[in-house]
């Protein structure tokens, strides 16, 4: 969140497609706990909605200082990477050895989630004002970004790069009317504030 707000304003002025592209667990929205942001004390269970929903939320209030810039919060789906390869506990380390075994055969190949994310960076189908990325072939439709139709350009996308299921835009849609959205991006700069601030 800090990259995208410091790098914001020459996005803004660009002259061509300006799209920011996030990676963690679109469309895997939930539940916030408001008196434990950071997720501190967040059950396991609970986190990825939570963490998720931070981020969508943070997404949402960027994106109403700049309308012409469309933001994507993807969920690439089970990828296998290096990624915290020398820092897993013995559960986690015991369940990387049985996702060794079946990761190949419900994991998404990184050569393709790279063609997915260049698709995510440069579609028609997730359209700001201004700055639309490349016409839409036969039959596709402009996708529903996270507040519905007619909203800012924020969209949440699954593995197969769609919005799919409402369960998440449910929860979203609780948070907003806790106006949870303004609260977390007051934490996120007061967060930005503390950690930059010399001690």
């Amino acid at each position: 969140m800090r990259i995208i707000m410091n790098l914001l304003p020459l996005l803004k002025s660009a002259s061509g497609l300006r799209r920011v592209v996030t990676i963690l667990a679109g469309t895997k929205e939930g539940s916030i706990d408001p008196n434990d942001l950071p997720g501190a004390n967040v059950s396991f269970a609970k986190q990825r909605g939570h963490c998720t929903s931070l981020m969508t939320l943070t997404l949402e209030q960027i994106a109403k200082n700049a309308p012409g810039v469309s933001f994507i919060h993807s969920f690439p789906g089970l990828v296998v990477t290096d990624l915290g390869k020398n820092e897993f506990g013995a559960a986690l380390t015991a369940l990387m050895a049985v996702y060794k075994v079946i990761g190949p055969l419900v994991s998404t190949p990184i050569e393709e989630v790279g063609k997915r994310h260049l698709y995510l960076c440069t579609s028609g189908r997730f359209p700001a004002p201004d700055a639309a990325g490349v016409p839409l072939g036969k039959g596709q439709a402009v996708a529903t970004p996270t507040q519905g139709e007619g909203a800012a350009g924020v969209y949440s996308t699954d593995s197969r790069q769609d919005g799919g299921g409402k369960g998440w835009r449910e929860a979203l849609s609780k948070l907003r009317a806790q106006d949870m959205g303004e609260k977390v991006m007051a934490w996120q700069l007061e967060e930005f504030k503390r950690i930059t601030t010399k001690q």
